[in-house]
């Protein structure tokens, strides 16, 4: 299976998540937590793929190609998860700092 992710792809997510109204459900600015879901995603598995593919390839020819096909297989994967818990997480962080 082949993933590719096109700039197009990309800027047409952008342009979506920028032109999307601000909606709060539950207190949660809904537009602010599409953009971090959007790039902490995106740094995450970018640097992650990155280290991992390292690890298992080394620094060899195939490196750049592996690492950017297992970012685009990743980067999706990785929104969907921080979106779907990062609400959890945020709430768990709350509690265990003694905020909630």
């Amino acid at each position: 299976m082949k993933s590719k992710i096109t700039n197009s792809r990309i800027l047409k997510t952008l342009a979506i998540i920028y032109t999307a109204p601000s909606i709060h459900i539950q207190g949660l600015d809904m537009k602010q937590r599409l953009w971090f879901t959007f790039l902490m995603s995106f740094v995450l598995s970018f640097f992650m793929t990155g280290y991992v593919t390292w690890l298992n390839l080394g620094f060899t020819d195939l490196y750049f190609a592996q690492w950017m096909r297992a970012f685009g297989m990743a980067w999706p994967a990785a929104g969907v998860i921080s979106f779907t818990f990062g609400p959890i997480v945020q709430q768990l962080s709350r509690r265990l700092a003694g905020q909630a």
